[in-house]
């Protein structure tokens, strides 16, 4: 995607990285348009973050932490996938309308919720001012 940058708009770059982190979860169990959407969501945040700051280091702290505190302890599937046995559990309802917001069966990345946080993430990171050292630059030549 940095490389990518030495051509492309940033956004550019950030949607194509984000379409990419999007196709791969395709193939989860109980995936949903709402995941995708909320994984392609993430991809550009996760993007964004990264060329803004210069580093993928936040970026992968964060991603590493919301599959292991979902995951592994509060036994939420993560992105369909359901771990093993955890410390803490969390229920998430099946109805209709639960499911619809907390993801259901998916975990919480497949729901209403976590599309209205991702969705003002992108926001913040794509506006949000940084210092100029942190900045991956866009090249146009």
């Amino acid at each position: 995607m940095v490389s990518l940058s030495r051509g492309w708009p940033l956004w550019a770059c950030a949607v194509a990285n984000a379409l990419l982190f999007s196709l791969i979860h395709l193939g989860n169990p109980g995936v949903t348009a709402i995941a995708l959407v909320n994984i392609f969501l993430f991809g550009f945040f996760a993007s964004m973050l990264t060329l803004r700051r210069g580093s993928i280091w936040m970026v992968g702290a964060i991603h590493s932490m919301w599959n292991f505190a979902q995951g592994n302890l509060f036994g939420i599937p993560v992105s369909g996938i359901v771990g093993s046995p955890s410390p803490l559990v969390a229920e998430v309802g099946e109805g209709k309308w639960q499911t619809l917001v907390n993801g259901g069966s998916f975990g919480l990345e497949g729901g209403l919720a976590v599309t209205a946080v991702l969705a003002a993430a992108c926001v913040v990171v794509a506006f949000a001012s940084t210092k100029r050292s942190e900045v991956v630059n866009e090249s146009h030549e």
